[in-house]
């Protein structure tokens, strides 16, 4: 399986092609987890509430959070970056954005379109990962 973990998006933290290596049909669950994260930072520097609210407004963020908060966004992976760059440049130090691909990815089973494979972090703290294949290429799957 040439799965969609690359590791080198996530390590050098090009946010786009962490958020293209994601199942499309489920890319607003990921943003939702951006938006989570930048408001946390905020928790933190109350002075950057202003700078994510005109982010989020740029970006079509409705106001009031809620499962139609992303109706009128029309680029999520823009936002996205915008997010993770965000959280980076105002969360305290250990608590930047990141996603951990430290590690290995192993035993993994193909059924089809979807796939599962044990991924072991450097700490050897393991997760099951599901992948799914859609267009002939296969994606993380946000499902778990």
């Amino acid at each position: 399986m040439g799965h969609a973990l690359d590791k080198k998006a996530f390590e050098s933290k090009d946010w786009g092609g962490a958020f293209d290596q994601f199942d499309p049909s489920k890319s607003d669950q990921l943003v939702l987890g951006g938006l989570m994260m930048a408001a946390f930072s905020c928790m933190s520097n109350k002075a950057a509430e202003p700078e994510l609210k005109e982010l989020t407004k740029k970006h079509g963020v409705a106001e009031n959070p809620g499962k139609d908060s992303l109706k009128e966004v029309k680029d999520l992976r823009g936002l996205f970056v915008d997010l993770m760059k965000f959280t980076e440049k105002h969360s305290k130090p250990g608590e930047e954005a990141k996603m951990e691909v430290s590690g290995e990815l192993k035993d993994v089973t193909i059924d089809g379109d979807k796939a599962k494979g044990t991924f072991t972090k450097k700490d050897g703290k393991t997760e099951t990962m599901i992948f799914i294949r859609l267009g002939g290429r296969w994606y993380i799957s946000m499902d778990r």
